[in-house]
């Protein structure tokens, strides 16, 4: 959920969920076995995304870099604005991470995680989080992208 809201917060549009909406695997999703189609149908659709997935990932290699960057540098400070004081323990567990990763993000990266953004940033996952840890077991939640609408909450009776 981390990655979702930052790179949409960010406009990254070649990042894990960026690449999703554009048709690839992101280099770590696959096509579920459909039982309705024939395995031989299976297999192009599953080398079509392979292949789409890997132009996606070559063009989206420094957006992926600087998803996972800000999405690092955006959980450390998340935890570590908590209320909950086992949060924070985990956040100070992070820091020297978090200072080597933050050195590693160029000077516009850190820019665009301005204040005012790492709010927007919490506010939106303070309003996902509140909504995901009322889910109880086989209950889901759909979120859309980019805008991060929550479009549907199932519950399963």
């Amino acid at each position: 959920m981390m990655h979702l809201v930052v790179e949409s917060q960010l406009g990254l549009s070649r990042g894990v969920f960026g690449q999703l909406a554009a048709g690839g695997d992101a280099g770590t999703f696959h096509l579920p076995l459909n039982v309705d189609k024939g395995s031989r149908q299976t297999a192009r659709a599953r080398t079509r995304i392979t292949a789409r997935g890997a132009k996606l990932l070559r063009e989206g290699r420094d957006e992926s870099a600087r998803s996972e960057r800000a999405t690092y540098i955006c959980w450390y400070e998340w935890l570590a604005r908590s209320e909950s004081s086992e949060l924070r323990k985990r956040a100070s567990a992070m820091a020297k991470n978090a200072a080597q990763v933050t050195n590693e993000a160029g000077t516009a990266e850190l820019r665009a995680l301005d204040q005012k953004k790492l709010n927007e940033i919490f506010n939106h996952l303070d309003h996902l989080s509140s909504h995901w840890s009322k889910l109880e077991v086989g209950e889901s939640i759909a979120i859309r992208w980019p805008d991060l609408a929550i479009i549907t909450q199932e519950v399963r009776l």
